[in-house]
């Protein structure tokens, strides 16, 4: 391979190496938000329920469906701080998978560009 040709594919596989970087960039910056929209929704989720049960101690205390509601009530914080564990655990899996296969990608075409040679 002469002077040239190993220039443009240093260059191409630079290129390639760099958009990789911007790839996983991008990624960990959507994967951040998305967390932040799953931890808002819990957020708002648990003012609702909050606002919910203040509203059940207004009931008087002899109706039965005061406690089915709070109960029911209890029960769905439950169900939406599982889903946002379970949620975020999974995300956080994917990604790792996802940032082991990008690392490889990127070192498979940095092994590239060092084996090259010229004349």
């Amino acid at each position: 391979m002469n002077r040239i040709e190993y220039e443009e594919k240093a260059a191409a596989l630079t290129q390639e190496i760099n958009r990789i970087e911007w790839l996983e960039e991008d990624f960990l910056s959507l994967k951040r938000k998305h967390e932040e929209r799953v931890l808002d929704l819990q957020s708002e989720f648990h003012h609702l329920s909050f606002e919910v049960e203040a509203l059940l101690h207004h009931v008087p205390e002899g109706s039965p469906r005061k406690y089915i509601d709070l109960q029911r009530n209890g029960d769905l914080k439950w169900q939406m701080d599982h889903y946002v564990r379970e949620h975020l655990d999974q995300l956080s899996h994917h990604a790792t998978q996802i940032r082991h296969q990008l690392d490889d990608e990127r070192e498979e075409r940095i092994r590239e560009r060092n084996r090259l040679t010229w004349e």
